[in-house]
């Protein structure tokens, strides 16, 4: 079966299906595959899904502002991009950090599964490398 004339098919079903008693729509959903040779959770989808209206409508919250308010903050915005670039920077891409990577460090740290640590043994040792200073390192 072609997929127009499973189209045509669902079209003549649906009013059917949708004035039946739950037994009549078993028995249609049961009809469909074999005239189809579709799943019968399909035949439910088609059904459902063509009958809802499409009005085009966008779901959730409307836009509060319009094409020029947009249109001007686009050019505030090129306007002071290079002026803004090292806030930027701080702001988001980046995260602020005081350890540096090094290549060595990472080669001589040996790594363990979790079978391979023993933290009762004495002189085991767990360090926190993330700065807790704020913005800067510099102090108060």
């Amino acid at each position: 079966m072609t997929q127009s004339s499973i189209r045509e098919y669902v079209g003549a079903v649906r009013e059917r299906y949708f004035l039946a008693s739950k037994k009549e729509k078993g028995k249609i959903l049961d009809e469909f595959p074999k005239v189809t040779g579709r799943h019968r959770k399909a035949a439910i989808r088609l059904i459902r899904h063509s009958a809802r209206s499409r009005t085009g409508k966008k779901r959730g919250r409307p836009r509060q502002y319009g094409a020029a308010v947009v249109g001007a903050l686009r050019l505030v915005w090129e306007a002071t991009d290079r002026l803004l670039r090292p806030w930027r920077r701080v702001g988001g891409q980046r995260p602020f950090s005081a350890t540096k990577p090094s290549s060595l460090l990472k080669s001589s740290i040996p790594i363990r599964t979790f079978a391979d640590w023993q933290e009762d043994r004495p002189g085991f040792l767990d360090v926190d490398l993330v700065p807790h200073c704020g913005e800067s390192t510099e102090g108060f």
